[in-house]
């Protein structure tokens, strides 16, 4: 795979019965198969000109940013394959960023994307399951996002 467009990716995802949509704001095919719980959160696929990055933002409130600082440290040791962290930006909700990046090099046909997407969204459901139970995931009412439920 050099670069796969858009259209081929929904296609895979679509024979795999993965709930995915394009949002119209980004380049990236956005994915619905996880349960953030309370709170804004997007899963999407971006691409870029030297991989494919499967990203998953999900909203904090401000008062988690110091515990989940050092819990993302944990979670990054339990589950290494995956990058885990914060992101503050200035003004916007702070958010929990879970990623994972797949060179074009590696010539992706669908039954190994599909596979690949499959293993990135257990894993990252296993990731939310266990910051929601640390209680850092809730977002009171009243420090909701101005933007509903999109992050970006």
């Amino acid at each position: 795979m050099t670069s796969q467009p858009n259209k081929e990716l929904r296609a895979w995802l679509d024979r795999a019965r993965i709930e995915n949509y394009e949002c119209g704001h980004c380049d990236g095919v956005h994915l619905s198969a996880l349960d953030p719980g309370e709170g804004p959160m997007e899963c999407r696929i971006m691409p870029s000109p030297n991989s494919l990055l499967l990203l998953t933002q999900i909203e904090l409130r401000p008062s988690a940013i110091l515990p989940m600082g050092a819990f993302v440290n944990v979670l990054n040791s339990e589950y290494a394959e995956i990058k885990v962290h914060v992101e503050c930006p200035d003004e916007e909700m702070p958010s929990l960023v879970i990623s994972h990046a797949l060179p074009h090099f590696l010539n992706l046909v669908e039954p190994a994307f599909v596979a690949w997407v499959q293993w990135y969204l257990a894993f990252t459901q296993q990731i939310i399951d266990e910051v929601r139970q640390s209680g850092l995931l809730e977002t009171p009412p009243n420090q909701a996002s101005e933007n509903g439920s999109a992050l970006h």
